[in-house]
């Protein structure tokens, strides 16, 4: 690599002194060009050389987990949706039929489980408690 610096150095000090001959009033233009073409190989050959070093996997330690099966994260459409099932009309003390069927996707309700009726009144903020609830009653919430 050495040698290649050296040759591209050369050859930039050769046509900077080459036009400064020619052309003696860009002199210090020309000096300044071939000031910034060195440093311009050298950042390639930094960057080409620094490839594999910054592509490479780093090693897996016990300090990594790995994901776990669950259900799949939430775009912000599939946030919005969410929100929106919880605030749906419900009996009071059950779930939204959509947040059901998506806990039921994920495994945290069993599929036997019956589907919730429709109620009269929307209370969000019961249904996410219930949620919350379900879900730490199955993963070990740390409330």
């Amino acid at each position: 690599m050495i040698r290649r610096l050296r040759s591209a150095m050369a050859a930039a000090l050769g046509l900077a002194a080459v036009g400064a001959v020619l052309v003696p009033q860009h002199a210090a233009s020309l000096a300044l060009l071939a000031g910034g073409t060195l440093v311009v190989v050298a950042a390639g050959y930094v960057l080409v050389l620094s490839g594999p070093l910054v592509a490479a996997e780093p090693p897996m330690t016990g300090l990594d987990v790995e994901p776990g099966a669950g259900a799949p994260t939430l775009e912000p459409q599939g946030l919005r949706d969410a929100r929106r099932d919880l605030a749906a009309r419900t009996q009071a003390g059950s779930l939204p039929g959509a947040v059901h069927d998506r806990l039921v996707a994920a495994g945290v309700l069993a599929a036997s489980a019956p589907r919730p009726a429709l109620g009269e009144s929307a209370d969000p903020a019961a249904a996410a408690a219930l949620v919350h609830r379900l879900l730490d009653d199955t993963f070990g919430g740390t409330r």
